[in-house]
C-alpha cells in the first residue's frame, strides 16, 4: 500500500471558483418576483443588493415560507427589503478560497457571496467547491500512480 504524503496543494481565490452571473433582488421588489427569480435559478437563496449592486442581506426560500407564508401575508404586497436584516457573512474576491471554506463550516452556510469591496460580484457555492475538486482529483491520482 503507497502511503501518500501531505504535499502543497496549488490553492486558488474565491474570485477563480465563484459563479460570477448571480441573479439579485432588490430591497423594493416583492416577494413574488424574488420567488419567481428563485424558482429560476433553482437555488435556495438570492442576494439583495442595492441600485449600486452593494450587497444589503440574502433572502432565502425558508424566510418567504416562515415570514410570509406562514404569516398569511401577501407576497404581492411585502417587499423583499422587509424580510432581509443582517447582511449575511462574506468573502472578498481575491481572498484565498480555505478562507472561504472555513467561514462556510464555521457558520454553516453552503453558499457565500463574494465582493469586491462592498459590491457583489458572485457567488461562491459548494457545488463551485466539489466541481474544482473534481478535476483536480483525475490529475493527483495520475501523479500518484505514476510514483515510483
Amino acid at each position: 500500500m503507497a502511503i501518500r504524503k501531505q504535499e502543497d496543494i496549488t490553492l486558488t481565490t474565491a474570485r477563480e471558483l465563484m459563479s460570477p452571473h448571480v441573479a439579485c433582488a432588490h430591497t423594493g421588489d416583492s416577494v413574488v418576483d424574488a420567488a419567481r427569480k428563485l424558482a429560476a435559478t433553482h437555488d435556495g437563496a438570492l442576494p439583495v443588493c442595492d441600485a449600486n449592486g452593494t450587497l444589503m442581506g440574502m433572502l432565502t426560500d425558508r424566510d418567504i415560507v416562515l415570514k410570509v407564508v406562514a404569516q398569511q401575508s401577501d407576497p404581492l404586497t411585502v417587499r423583499v427589503g422587509d424580510l432581509v436584516g443582517v447582511v449575511p457573512y462574506v468573502v472578498q474576491a481575491d481572498a484565498d478560497v480555505t478562507t472561504a471554506l472555513k467561514a462556510m463550516a464555521e457558520h454553516r452556510v453552503s453558499r457565500i457571496p463574494v465582493l469586491e469591496g462592498t459590491k457583489l460580484v458572485g457567488i461562491l457555492a459548494e457545488a463551485d467547491l466539489a466541481r474544482a475538486l473534481a478535476h483536480r482529483i483525475p490529475a493527483r491520482e495520475a501523479e500518484i500512480g505514476s510514483a515510483p
